[in-house]
């Protein structure tokens, strides 16, 4: 799975999380028949619904733990891309380097690298 694909669905699991969580909560908090029209379950009487809300709450928890599992998987992939990235060319002109050595100094007795000397231009 490409790295964005993955942080996408990490932040798809995070928001279900969150919202199940606050249904969890309103199953909680709020009287049975006073329930929002889009919460199953709602019916005249008193109480709460402690199984649901319990159960709502379960899945919470595992929708953000698989939102955490894929975040922290999809970290690990950009930092393992960002180690093997390629890097740009050296620009070492320490002798024997090969950069140095083919670079023409201005000297009239400098040497290339193919061991032919330099003419003076």
């Amino acid at each position: 799975m490409a790295r964005t694909a993955k942080w996408i669905v990490a932040i798809v699991f995070a928001v279900a999380g969150i919202v199940v969580l606050v249904g969890a909560i309103i199953y909680v908090t709020v009287p049975i028949d006073q329930l929002p029209g889009f919460m199953p379950g709602g019916h005249p009487g008193g109480g709460t619904y402690h199984k649901r809300a319990a159960l709502t709450g379960l899945i919470a928890i595992v929708l953000l733990a698989v939102a955490i599992a894929v975040g922290l998987s999809a970290r690990r992939a950009d930092a393992a891309a960002s180690d093997g990235a390629v890097l740009p060319p050296a620009t070492d002109d320490t002798p024997g380097s090969g950069l140095a050595d083919s670079v023409p100094s201005g000297d009239p007795g400098a040497v290339a690298s193919e061991g032919q000397a330099v003419e003076p231009g």
